[in-house]
């Protein structure tokens, strides 16, 4: 598995392509940052300090999480399309079969180095307004429980997409099909469908994340989070386990 590991990590991090999309991706998020400051300052000018009025951390730092939670939705499919889809399509899928790492090391070791590069995706997005505390204070534990929020997203999110890459054979099906699924997930969620619907509610993964991004740190959206992660992997190992024995 630490092999695995290490191959992944290089193919991420190793690449022009991930640090060029990384650099388009925190501009992007600078301009949705600026644009954030720029509107908390003007509400500042109008209604001045009162007391009711949120913190810059709740005004600006946690919309620009939700905005990269949004982002995540053009990228997770990106970054795990190749995943298993790749060693399928180019035959090494079944060389990895003939080593002694169980199907489990083969879909833990590809997911760990996912996550890696989604922490750098979450770090990176974190970093824009830590430089706030130059100007002012900031509301550190609701910081940090908005950063465990997206990244708890964004570990889920890539799960799912490994389960996807585990379906198929064609990296670009595999992101079609991450994309339209999540697509899926933002229109019900826009139509206020887990609004009326108790178990759509449970099941939106936009609910939780917005109650770790107002700073609230739930055991029932953090275990959320986890359990969505450990039911898609364990499709992808059940899918990918069903190949190696020859019955999918």
């Amino acid at each position: 598995m630490g092999e695995i590991l290490r191959r992944e990590l290089g193919a991420y991090f190793g690449s022009a392509a991930f640090w060029i999309g990384l650099a388009i991706f925190q501009l992007l998020l600078a301009f949705l940052f600026l644009s954030t400051l720029e509107y908390y300052g003007r509400i500042q000018l109008a209604f001045g300090r009162m007391d009711y009025l949120p913190g810059v951390t709740g005004m600006v730092a946690a919309p620009l999480f939700e905005h990269t939670a949004l982002f995540s939705f053009f990228l997770v499919p990106l970054l795990t399309m190749r995943l298993l889809a790749e060693e399928r399509r180019v035959g090494t899928l079944r060389f990895l079969f003939s080593t002694p790492v169980s199907v489990a090391g083969i879909c833990l070791g590809k997911y760990l180095a996912l996550a890696a590069a989604l922490l750098a995706l979450a770090g990176m997005a974190l970093l824009i307004p830590l430089t706030l505390l130059a100007a002012t204070p900031l509301d550190l534990p609701h910081l940090a429980c908005a950063f465990l929020g997206l990244w708890l997203f964004l570990l889920a999110l890539g799960a799912f997409g490994l389960f996807c890459s585990a379906l198929t054979a064609l990296p670009v099906a595999s992101a079609t099909i991450t994309y339209v699924s999540l697509l899926l997930l933002w229109i019900l969620d826009r139509a206020d469908v887990a609004d009326e619907d108790p178990l759509a509610h449970y099941l939106s993964p936009f609910v939780h994340l917005r109650v770790l991004l107002r700073g609230v740190l739930g055991t029932v959206d953090v275990v959320y989070f986890l359990l969505a992660v450990v039911v898609f992997l364990t499709l992808a190992v059940w899918r990918v386990g069903g190949e190696r024995r020859g019955v999918l």
